[in-house]
């Protein structure tokens, strides 16, 4: 019986999703989950199970009273540094769930550094989302979009988002309230059934970086096997030698790159960040895989230089306004809708300047703002009345107790810090303690 019971995880055994191709979940995505699963938000998870099992006193001190710095932090999560080893064996502990360090990308850290490799907030593919959800599946957060140059989905063709439909904040890759699919400050569901941003351009530069940075996740254990820093440094070399005869500082020109900056990859000082390598295989039309496994000289006649393929200052396409495609999905939210969306997030999801909708259909855009404005309004009132109730439980209870309701007590009882903060609340507050205990 006693080594049955040692076999047993203090969390859940939860399995990680998609480990079998390109749309992994990230290891915060997995956290987030993990908390959901237990019914807590990830601030309590981590503070009262992971943060013992880390042993690290800033973390526990840090969580114990309100701080930010691990949540700050939390994208290098997802990368390889000791903030994701450190949790990928803390969760590996916790769960009996082991390997937890393919949601991360540690396994090819010996040739891609973490220079501009990971963004600082989340970013999402609303459609995936949407997809989960209407399948009945876990909602998790990819790694892939845990990658800075990586900005669209190549699945539904469309631009990721970053801010909040509704409060248009941007949103960090780990909140102490993370829900995935959610909005950690007003609680808004991030997905969509319909694709508003889809383009068309199988070109398209950022969504060509997208399928090679899917190629990179789908091989990362090949990666980590065949992969050299020597590798690198001879396929540069040979770039080098066949497109400007061996030339850096040219290379290093027509790459818009400074010549040291070039010559230190090329001699092994510094490891060239993915964004760029990714650049250069779009550049010469080479699989970026090969680049970091093979010797790319051996199939050379396949490599070819493409002048016009990238410019940093490419000017976006004009779009043609499509009248009768804006003028169905605004009458659909004008009236035909519960939801509510600003007309500045509309604009963005149909790809046209705001003031040209206002332009073609002002009527529809005034109803669509109003309905907007008063969904605002009614939301801030419902939370405000729930914030109400919730005070007035806690005052009950601690009253009942033979407690003094302070503020502080409040807060910590109800898990809202800085909930009397706001005036009004506070004011209500002020008065019940006087009418509950002063009348009373």
């Amino acid at each position: 019986m006693r080594s049955i019971y040692s076999q047993r995880s203090q969390l859940y055994s939860l399995h990680p999703i998609g480990v079998e191709g390109a749309y992994i979940e990230s290891l915060t995505s997995y956290l987030i989950r993990l908390s959901e699963a237990h019914q807590v938000y990830p601030s309590s998870l981590i503070s009262y199970v992971i943060a013992p099992i880390l042993n690290k006193e800033f973390l526990i001190y840090s969580t114990a009273r309100g701080g930010n710095r691990f949540y700050d932090g939390a994208k290098t999560m997802n990368g390889f540094g000791n903030n994701a080893l450190d949790m990928v064996g803390a969760l590996e502990k916790l769960t009996k769930v082991q390997q937890l360090g393919i949601l991360t990308f540690a396994s090819i850290k010996e040739v891609i550094p973490l220079r501009y490799l990971l963004k600082n907030h989340l970013a999402w593919c609303p459609v995936c989302y949407g997809e989960q959800l209407n399948t009945g599946n876990a909602i998790y957060n990819l790694l892939l979009w845990s990658l800075e140059m990586v900005n669209t989905c190549s699945k539904h063709r469309c631009k990721l988002e970053t801010e909040c439909f509704l409060c248009h904040k941007k949103i960090p890759i780990l909140h102490r309230k993370s829900q995935n699919g959610y909005c950690p400050y007003c609680n808004t569901w991030l997905g969509t059934e319909v694709n508003f941003n889809r383009f068309s351009d199988e070109n398209d530069f950022d969504y060509k970086i997208t399928l090679m940075v899917e190629q990179i996740i789908k091989n990362k254990e090949q990666i980590e096997i065949s992969a050299s820093k020597q590798h690198i440094i001879r396929n540069l070399t040979h770039l080098v030698d066949i497109y400007t005869e061996g030339n850096m500082q040219e290379f290093a020109r027509n790459l818009n790159l400074a010549k040291t900056t070039l010559w230190d990859w090329c001699n092994g000082k510094v490891l060239p960040p993915l964004s760029r390598v990714l650049k250069i295989c779009y550049l010469f039309n080479i699989s970026p895989v090969s680049f970091y496994i093979e010797d790319i000289s051996v199939n050379k006649e396949q490599i070819a230089f493409n002048a016009g393929a990238y410019s940093k200052d490419t000017k976006k396409r004009e779009i043609k306004f499509d009248y009768d495609t804006a003028l169905s999905i605004l009458q659909k939210y004008a009236h035909h809708s519960d939801s509510n969306v600003s007309m500045n997030e509309l604009a963005k999801q149909l790809g046209y300047p705001k003031r040209t909708l206002y332009k073609h259909f002002p009527n529809l855009c005034k109803v669509i703002s109003a309905k907007n404005a008063d969904g605002i309004k009614e939301k801030a009132n419902q939370v405000y009345v729930s914030n109400l109730r919730v005070i007035d439980q806690q005052v009950e209870s601690l009253i009942q107790q033979g407690v003094y309701p302070s503020r502080r007590r409040i807060e910590e009882m109800a898990n809202k810090p800085g909930l009397l903060k706001d005036k009004k609340l506070r004011d209500y507050f002020k008065e019940l303690i006087e009418d509950k205990i002063y009348s009373g």
